[in-house]
């Protein structure tokens, strides 16, 4: 069965979040980084050529990744336990069975509320563009609207006998003036539930964080790496190429101990052979560089995995607990066209630039915009209403009157 995946800015967060911690890795290492300066010096000091410029990049790319992984594993161990099953969680929710071989969608999406189809796109709610999206649904639906201030103002007499639970309760929210974290989550709730009744998505097991067998296999794994790089690094030492290097390196220690930096680079511009010397060890220490790294990495990750295996057990509520829904027969089509009408926004029209008021002209296009991740503008806009928090959309200054 062919599958296609719906992009969403989920994984640009993972980016993001990738990012900043390389630069924490970075900057803890970077006074480590001063040696960088003598080395490349020394290595200038050798005669100009290809071989020469690629062992300086090779070493130069080497050291400073050796280093970022030593110094950080613990960061780094502590990440990627929130990191990895986050990532596959978001690969694995936005994929979706091709049926149809849909490209583009124009319909518009009846009895199905935009909660619904966000949770469709990638098995989540994500509250801050999804109430944007509902808000102006029901703005849509004639039961809510913003004067000219951008106060939102609801109907109380408004016939709301037709809309979904989710959507009455989140009118009866703006109602009453009670959006809080408390009463988003129960949105949520009722929002996801109301998925499950229609028949658009299942629970699914209860994911698991990681069973016995799985780590033993790791274990096994990184012992495999660990013994097979030591062993094919012992091999190369007594082979007569690592022998000599064996001898290059006692004769080196013999020239250079208890030298500094600068005077080993002099000794090096003027000492042909010293130079030579020099420049073979390097040559001849590329094999015993990379099997070398594979058996310090092997190492360090088979110290950091109980590290790693307490850190997975505090993210599990952070990330696999959230991952409790598949969807159906039902929601796979539908799926499908969603990320079809996902294809039509993009591609085809201008609703990147549009304002709420042309919600009516655009029928429910504008709010697939926003559910789509295709019109950061709107959701802005809303969540700029005076007195909105736009974290929990609390203390909305709302106005009950009737719709004009």
């Amino acid at each position: 069965m062919k599958t296609k995946r719906i992009r969403t800015k989920k994984e640009k967060t993972i980016l993001i979040l990738d990012i900043i911690v390389l630069a924490i890795c970075v900057i803890r290492v970077a006074p480590n980084f001063r040696f960088f300066t003598g080395a490349i010096e020394g290595f200038l000091a050798y005669k100009s050529g290809p071989l020469t410029l690629f062992l300086m990049i090779f070493y130069m790319i080497w050291a400073m990744l050796l280093m970022l992984f030593i110094k950080n594993f613990l960061i780094i161990a502590i990440y990627m336990a929130y990191r990895i099953p986050k990532s596959r969680m978001i690969k694995e929710n936005t994929k979706y069975e091709v049926i149809e071989n849909i490209d583009y969608y124009r319909e518009r999406f009846k009895n199905i509320t935009p909660a619904e189809i966000s949770l469709l796109t990638d098995l989540e709610i994500e509250t801050k563009k999804d109430i944007s999206a509902s808000i102006l649904n029901l703005y849509n639906k004639k039961v809510l609207s913003f004067d000219g201030s951008g106060k939102m103002i609801v109907d109380a007499n408004a016939d709301i006998s037709n809309l979904k639970n989710s959507d009455k309760y989140l009118f009866s929210l703006i109602t009453n003036n009670n959006l809080n974290t408390v009463s988003i989550n129960e949105w949520k709730s009722i929002a996801e539930k109301e998925a499950i009744e229609d028949g658009y998505i299942v629970d699914k097991n209860a994911p698991k964080t990681g069973s016995f067998v799985s780590s033993i296999n790791t274990f096994a794994k990184l012992m495999m790496v660990l013994f097979a790089s030591a062993l094919i690094g012992g091999a190369y030492l007594v082979t007569p190429v690592g022998q000599k290097l064996m001898n290059e390196f006692e004769e080196y220690d013999k020239i250079a101990d208890e030298k500094s930096n600068e005077e080993i680079t002099e000794l090096i511009k003027t000492d042909k052979d010293f130079s030579k010397l020099t420049y073979d060890l390097y040559v001849r220490s590329i094999p015993i560089a990379i099997v070398g790294t594979f058996t310090v990495t092997s190492l360090f990750l088979l110290f950091a995995m109980p590290l790693y295996a307490k850190a997975r057990s505090v993210t599990y509520k952070m990330v696999d607990e959230n991952d409790k829904y598949e969807r159906s027969s039902e929601g796979k089509l539908l799926v499908e066209q969603i990320a079809g009408m996902k294809n039509f926004i993009h591609d085809f029209s201008n609703l990147s630039q549009s304002e709420k008021e042309q919600v009516v002209l655009w029928n429910d296009f504008i709010i697939y915009a926003i559910l789509l991740e295709e019109n950061e503008k709107i959701i802005n806009e809303i969540f700029q209403v005076k007195n909105m928090n736009i974290n929990v959309l609390n203390s909305a200054n709302i106005s009950t009157n009737k719709l004009i």
